[in-house]
């Protein structure tokens, strides 16, 4: 089946589009982990999967979904959901860690455990502390958190208690700079808009003053007009008598 000229065009938009959002998204995860990389680092610390090159494949499928149609990516996903329609405002919220995301800014926690054998997979889930999904993937069984909780409690249960106090460390100081960014990006905007108000009413105010001037200057330069009656005598009054010239 041969897509239509207008199922291409959709498809190279959202190739265009899915590939510019993924340069972008570079650019801004290596933002403060140099010159000396450090994943904590930066206003999106932690690990960064980019999907940059595989936009067809997205855009390839989607083409022929319907809009109530459910699509699951790998953990690659950005293309895919740029493809199916989400909403690119609440999906970067999400990758910066803000409440306005898609997760409200709880996705990026993610601990597995990979075993061949769905038993063993299944004991260890039913005997984690924390609440573990279980599913199959590529041959294996994997039991897995998506909760910072989750992954704490779990990594303090087998006994890893430098690698939770630095996975906390790292997630405190990870929510301080974006914390830190939002404060900073709120007080820029509020700046910027102040600025822009009172350039408006200074704007507004000469703008006044000129028009005042300009009806000043129409009044001032208008002949003055006499008023006829004040010129005419009142009613039952002589006229005075006309003066005569000496001979």
């Amino acid at each position: 089946m041969q897509p239509s000229k207008e199922q291409l065009l959709w498809m190279y938009a959202v190739m265009a589009k899915a590939r510019y959002y993924e340069d972008t998204m570079a650019q801004a995860y290596m933002e403060g982990k140099s010159p000396k990389f450090d994943i904590g680092a930066g206003p999106v610390p932690g690990e960064m999967h980019l999907a940059a090159g595989q936009e067809p494949c997205a855009a390839g499928v989607c083409v022929h979904l319907r809009r109530d149609d459910t699509v699951t990516a790998t953990h690659r996903p950005h293309h895919v959901a740029i493809a199916k329609g989400v909403d690119l405002n609440k999906m970067t919220a999400e990758i910066f860690g803000k409440r306005t995301g898609l997760a409200g800014g709880r996705g990026g926690h993610h601990l597995e455990v990979v075993h061949r054998d769905g038993d063993f997979v299944r004991r260890v889930a039913s005997f984690c502390r924390a609440t573990l999904g279980v599913i199959r993937r590529r041959g294996r069984w994997v039991a897995y958190t998506k909760s910072a909780d989750g992954v704490t409690t779990i990594l303090a249960q087998m006994g890893l208690h430098e690698a939770v106090l630095e996975y906390e460390a790292r997630a405190v100081l990870g929510e301080a700079k974006a914390n830190a960014n939002r404060v900073t990006n709120f007080d820029a905007a509020n700046a910027g808009r102040t600025a822009a108000a009172a350039a408006r009413r200074v704007e507004g105010g000469a703008l006044r003053a000129g028009q005042a001037g300009r009806h000043r200057r129409s009044v001032l330069d208008e002949p003055t007009r006499p008023d006829p009656r004040a010129a005419a005598p009142p009613r039952g009054a002589r006229p005075a008598p006309a003066r005569s010239r000496a001979p």
